[in-house]
């Protein structure tokens, strides 16, 4: 019967302890950092020019390269063009295409 109680005690105490620690104050929001569209494209192509390998990257870099059209339409729409020919390519190629775009980017 001791050691029932003594485990009750210590739940008992862990719990006060545990909800003591609930109450603080609110947090501060943080607003996420900042990052342009261009730096995403290029962040995804950078992972084609490292790997050689095109994959579920293709489909964000192209939404990307659609909110950037708002911002460079000329510019974007020779990259779209350009990401339909780097869907066909792989190892060396791809990573040739994908600097290739990044250089564009800049």
């Amino acid at each position: 019967m001791t050691h029932i109680k003594n485990i009750y005690r210590i739940l008992a105490t862990a719990t006060i302890v545990g909800l003591v620690g609930c109450g603080g104050p609110a947090s501060t929001p943080v607003a996420p950092p900042s990052i342009s569209t261009a730096d995403l494209i290029r962040n995804d192509l950078k992972m084609i020019a490292d790997s050689g390998q095109v994959g579920s990257e293709v489909s964000s870099i192209q939404d990307n390269l659609n909110k950037y059209r708002e911002e460079n339409p000329a510019v974007a729409s020779q990259l779209l063009t350009e990401l339909e020919a780097l869907q066909g390519l792989s190892g060396p190629q791809a990573k040739s295409k994908a600097s290739e775009m990044i250089e564009k980017l800049k």
